[in-house]
């Protein structure tokens, strides 16, 4: 029980981390360049390591 609470927290952040990332880019109305591709790289793979940690809950490790 406090694992998958565990994973749904770093879940949680993870989400947090790429929806700043994304909004920050979206902000800057800078879309157009290699840093803003390698950035929404770092808020895809956030993305994905949420997605692991929800499927570890599911799993039920």
């Amino acid at each position: 029980m406090s694992n998958n609470i565990e994973l749904r927290n770093t879940a949680n952040t993870e989400l947090t981390y790429a929806k700043s990332i994304i909004n920050l880019i979206l902000d800057s109305g800078f879309i157009d360049n290699e840093n803003t591709l390698n950035t929404l790289a770092v808020a895809l793979l956030s993305v994905i390591r949420a997605h692991e940690s929800l499927i570890k809950i599911n799993l039920g490790k």
